[in-house]
């Protein structure tokens, strides 16, 4: 950080601040004498332990213990540190908060272009409504999805034109050089720049504070990539975003449990089933960054991979696992096993289903009956290593015993390791001694 916020804007920003007004968007709170009771929104009770004190201007959780003033519900609620908890704040509010030294200039380009895409927003959702985009409409449809969750999800439609958004926001006083620094137009080898974004159906990205800070775009007419996202900008780095967090973290944080999944579609299926605990990868691996996020939130995680993700075997061996599933790397590995208290689970879903398809030929309950029942991440990824691998033929056998060992290495648990030192014996049909 660059500068400190100075004390008396902070204490500007709490009095403009209606403590119950932040609370009451997480919270349902009811009038109890002189303060407000909710259930808490930081674990999950039946009785409400949640109190807010208007007088003081702070909330209390008589079960876990939790509490503070405005600023610290923001931080807790939104993952955020002090500073973009009180800038937050200052947004809410129409303040304009100063620093003690100058802050970067960064500062303005960030925030223009935040401005630019909430523009761009806007400008796909209203021509996804228009005639133009009724096939986009008709495909949504096919899939189970209505105008209320693509109104929720912010979905649009980009028209097939080359200039149908960069002339949109041209006209909105926008600079061209600041569209193309935001990532939603690309530049040809003439000079010129054109929309990176053409007869695409439209998925905005937002950070945890709602803010749009990229795009996904899924191709309806057979171009390739299947799949455009926006690239990365001075607001967007992908490994480190999760699509839906933003809408989902309340959810996580009272159910201490966050649903991993990959696609913006499978994102969309479980929200309209009634699963809100959910985000996706935006198709990228999950990465530290992801991980350190989501940690903010819960204790638990469970990733759901499609089925043909996870590679139907035709073979004998059945169901194999294979490097499509993009589980993270070694170094990625050691610290998410190692370095934070949090339970990893994972589901490969049956049937060749993705998400969204599971739950619509299944139901919603059956989905939940699979993540209740999800496997522990270090018995899945032993699994996934044995499997690859003909366990009857010596040599292969050794490499697969080489693999789980180089994998169980990344445990800094003794007893853990002595465990699964006993699961690879079993699983490779040979001595406990001889590993």
């Amino acid at each position: 950080m660059s500068g400190l916020i100075r004390e008396d804007d902070l204490e500007q920003i709490k009095d403009r601040v209606n403590i119950i007004d932040i609370i009451s968007e997480q919270v349902m709170l009811k009038k109890a004498g002189r303060a407000y009771k909710g259930l808490c929104p930081f674990h999950q009770e039946k009785t409400p332990s949640f109190s807010v004190d208007t007088s003081k201007q702070l909330w209390h959780c008589f079960g876990c213990g939790e509490g503070g003033d405005v600023i610290s519900f923001v931080m807790k609620v939104d993952g955020l540190d002090f500073t973009e908890a009180v800038e937050s704040l200052a947004r809410r509010v129409g303040y304009a908060v100063h620093y003690t030294k100058t802050k970067s200039n960064n500062l303005g380009i960030k925030q223009k272009i935040y401005e630019i895409n909430a523009a761009a927003a806007g400008y796909f959702s209203k021509v996804l409504f228009s005639p133009m985009g009724r096939e986009t409409r008709d495909y949504l449809k096919s899939r189970g999805f209505g105008r209320e969750i693509a109104e929720t999800m912010w979905l649009g439609f980009a028209p097939d034109t080359w200039d149908g958004l960069k002339n949109y926001l041209l006209k909105k006083n926008f600079l061209e050089a600041e569209i193309l620094k935001a990532g939603l137009t690309s530049q040809g080898s003439n000079g010129k720049s054109f929309d990176r974004f053409r007869g695409r159906l439209i998925f905005p990205i937002k950070d945890i504070q709602g803010r749009v800070v990229a795009f996904g775009a899924r191709s309806l007419n057979g171009d390739n990539p299947k799949y455009l996202n926006s690239p990365e900008t001075p607001v967007y780095r992908k490994g480190s975003v999760l699509y839906g967090l933003n809408l989902a973290k309340t959810a996580i944080s009272s159910q201490s449990a966050a649903i991993i999944v990959e696609g913006y579609t499978d994102l969309l299926a479980l929200k309209m089933s009634g699963i809100d605990n959910a985000v996706a990868t935006c198709g990228t691996a999950f990465t530290l960054d992801h991980f350190k996020f989501i940690s903010r939130f819960t204790d638990d995680i469970i990733f759901v991979f499609d089925g043909d993700a996870a590679g139907i075997a035709a073979a004998e061996r059945g169901l194999e696992l294979v490097s499509q599933i993009r589980l993270p790397g070694d170094n990625t590995l050691k610290k998410l096993l190692n370095s934070y208290k949090i339970g990893v689970k994972v589901l490969v879903l049956p049937e060749e289903l993705d998400p969204a398809e599971y739950v619509a030929k299944n139901g919603v309950e059956n989905f939940r009956l699979l993540i209740t029942n999800a496997k522990q991440f270090t018995d899945f990824y032993l699994e996934r290593i044995m499997i690859k691998y003909d366990i009857n033929d010596d040599n292969q056998r050794q490499k697969a015993i080489a693999e789980s060992l180089a994998f169980i290495k990344l445990l800094a648990s003794a007893v853990a390791q002595e465990k699964y030192l006993k699961r690879i014996a079993e699983m490779a049909d040979v001595s406990l001694e001889t590993l």
